[in-house]
C-alpha cells in the first residue's frame, strides 16, 4: 500500500514538474512566462511539523500577496485574472551538512523551509527580473520581527524547469509524504488584494527599504546557470 501511495506522489510531482515546464515552453492563457526557483528560510518558529508549516505558509502567503498588485494591477478582473504570478512550493529538510556559513539553515526549525518555483508573465508591471525586483525591495518581503528569514532567488528558464520542480519536491516521495502540503497561488480570485486599503504605504515602504540598506539583504539572487541545489 506504501509502494502504492509512494507511486501516486511521484506522479504528483512529475505533474508539476511537466506543467511549469509546458508554461515556460508554450506560455499560458496567451501569456509568455519568466520561471524563478525559490527557496524560503524562516527564523525559530515554536512548535511540531505542522505547526511550523502553517506558519511558514502564511508567511508565503504574504510574499505572494504583496507581489501581486506589484505585477498586475488589475488581478480581480477576468483579464487580470489570467496573468497573475503563479506560485508553486513545498517543505523540504536539508539533504547533507551545509558549510559553517549556512549552518543557521540546518539548525533552526531543524533545517525545515520551502522550496518553490514563481513564474510571471512577460507583459506584467515589473520591467525588470522579479529576482532583481525583490532585491531592490527586500523589506517589503521580507519583514523585520517576521518568521521568513530570507528568499534564495533565481531565474530559470524552459531546459532547467523539470529539474527545479523536481528537486524543490523531492521530499514529496520519501520524506515528507503529505500532497495537503503542496502550496499554490493563486488561490480563488476574492481572496486577492486589491486597492490601497491591501497595500502598504508607500511612506512606510519606503521607510523598511531605507533600513534595510544599512543591514544585509534577506533576498539572495544567483545567475540562471545552474539551478540552486543549496539545501
Amino acid at each position: 500500500m506504501y509502494e502504492i501511495s509512494r507511486e501516486r506522489r511521484f506522479k504528483i510531482k512529475s505533474a508539476y514538474s511537466n506543467w511549469v515546464h509546458e508554461i515556460l515552453k508554450h506560455g499560458w492563457n496567451d501569456q509568455l512566462w519568466n520561471g524563478f526557483q525559490v527557496t524560503f528560510m524562516f527564523n525559530h518558529i515554536a512548535g511540531g511539523f505542522d505547526k511550523k508549516c502553517d506558519a511558514m505558509e502564511d508567511e508565503i502567503d504574504r510574499v505572494y500577496r504583496t507581489l501581486v498588485p506589484e505585477v498586475e494591477r488589475r488581478p480581480r478582473s477576468p483579464a487580470g485574472s489570467k496573468r497573475l504570478p503563479i506560485l508553486v512550493a513545498f517543505p523540504d529538510y536539508p539533504q547533507r551538512k551545509l558549510g559553517r556559513s549556512s549552518f543557521l539553515d540546518v539548525k533552526i526549525n531543524d533545517g525545515l523551509h520551502y522550496h518553490g518555483v514563481i513564474l510571471v508573465h512577460t507583459e506584467s508591471r515589473l520591467k525588470i527580473g522579479l529576482d532583481i525586483h525583490m532585491r531592490d525591495h527586500a523589506a517589503r518581503y521580507v519583514r523585520a520581527k517576521d518568521a521568513l528569514r530570507t528568499i534564495h532567488i533565481q531565474p530559470i528558464d524552459e531546459p532547467t524547469a523539470k529539474t527545479a520542480v523536481g528537486y524543490g519536491f523531492k521530499a514529496l516521495e520519501w520524506r515528507i509524504p503529505d500532497t495537503d502540503r503542496i502550496f499554490v497561488r493563486p488561490r480563488a480570485v476574492s481572496e486577492l488584494p486589491v486597492g490601497k486599503r491591501h497595500q502598504e504605504p508607500r511612506s512606510a515602504a519606503k521607510a523598511q527599504e531605507l533600513v534595510a540598506r544599512k543591514r544585509w539583504n534577506p533576498i539572495i539572487t544567483a545567475p540562471r546557470e545552474p539551478p540552486l541545489h543549496r539545501f
